[in-house]
């Protein structure tokens, strides 16, 4: 239940951290929509890192370095009553700083893992963040989910699997990069629910700031003793690290913090399964590429486990 500032006040609760009205009714009503387009425009984080100059773990750290500035500019200009890093105990900035942790080790894990394998199996094991979540979301907060959610998680993941197995590379060959995309994506997973639980008392850009300059400082510290090249020596390397600040994290991430205080956890995990959709469907209208039989049938499971897991 919201609370104003008087009454908290009087309470000692602090405000609640949400937007002003008009934004908070926008932001309900087209919660789902602001998912999948943070959701759209954090697909691009693999090709961005495909086409750095700089080692995975630094292209990461660049990526949050660089979006720093955009985010204290939001953060300057949100509105709404509770919203400061002042309204929040310290439980709150120990889960802000989980957040951060998490995140840099998804990042530091998956920009590798992307390296060592193939787009296509480190996106697939991406994929098990859904599962991660909900798991975590049922051991540590007891939040079970209903059989039909259950049904549509098994059909999802199961028309990932259809979808990506025909440009699946998984082999011993590639086993480091595939064990360290099943890492990543667990850890995404605890992000998710660390973002999740925090905006219910922080906004979204107190959330995206603060966690985003840890995970930054995390992985400057990780980028040295792992890489050689950690600075773009060209325009176009720099253009590469600026495009993920601003695309993969200011735009991507923080519509989806953004969302998280409306979409459920485990509902937001399994719309991460359209991630292969995506640049599927892109690639299908842009450059006329022809969608094989087994996308199809795929992106339709994947669709159909959406429907089935959907909150009624």
């Amino acid at each position: 239940m919201d609370i104003s500032p008087d009454q908290a006040a009087k309470s000692g609760f602090p405000p609640a951290a949400e937007p002003a009205p008009k934004e908070r009714r926008f932001v309900a009503r087209w919660s789902y929509l602001i998912f999948f387009l943070g959701l759209a425009c954090t697909t691009s984080a693999p090709i961005f890192v495909r086409l750095s100059e700089v080692g995975p773990v630094a292209t990461g750290a660049w990526r949050l370095t660089l979006a720093l500035p955009f985010l204290a500019l939001l953060l300057r200009f949100e509105t709404g009553p509770g919203l400061g890093i002042r309204a929040l105990d310290r439980k709150d900035l120990w889960l802000l700083a989980l957040a951060g942790i998490f995140f840099a080790s998804d990042l530091a894990l998956w920009n590798t893992s992307v390296t060592l394998t193939s787009v296509a199996s480190a996106a697939f094991l991406a994929n098990a963040a859904p599962v991660f979540v909900v798991l975590g979301a049922w051991l540590l907060f007891r939040e079970r989910p209903s059989r039909m959610f259950l049904a549509g998680l098994v059909v999802g993941v199961g028309g990932s699997a259809v979808m990506m197995s025909e440009s699946l590379a998984m082999s011993p060959r590639n086993f480091i990069g595939d064990a360290l995309s099943l890492v990543a994506a667990a850890f995404y997973a605890a992000y998710l629910l660390a973002v999740a639980r925090s905006r219910k008392r922080a906004s979204t850009m107190t959330l995206m700031m603060f966690s985003s300059a840890g995970s930054a400082a995390i992985l400057w510290m990780l980028a040295p003793a792992m890489e050689t090249t950690l600075m773009p020596t060209t325009a176009e390397g720099w253009l590469v690290v600026i495009g993920t600040a601003l695309l993969t994290q200011v735009a991507g991430q923080t519509l989806i913090a953004l969302s998280l205080g409306y979409v459920s956890s485990n509902f937001s995990a399994l719309i991460l399964l359209l991630q292969p959709v995506i640049p599927t469907l892109a690639a299908w209208i842009l450059f006329d590429e022809t969608l094989s039989g087994m996308q199809v049938v795929g992106a339709v499971g994947i669709v159909i486990g959406l429907a089935l897991a959907r909150p009624r």
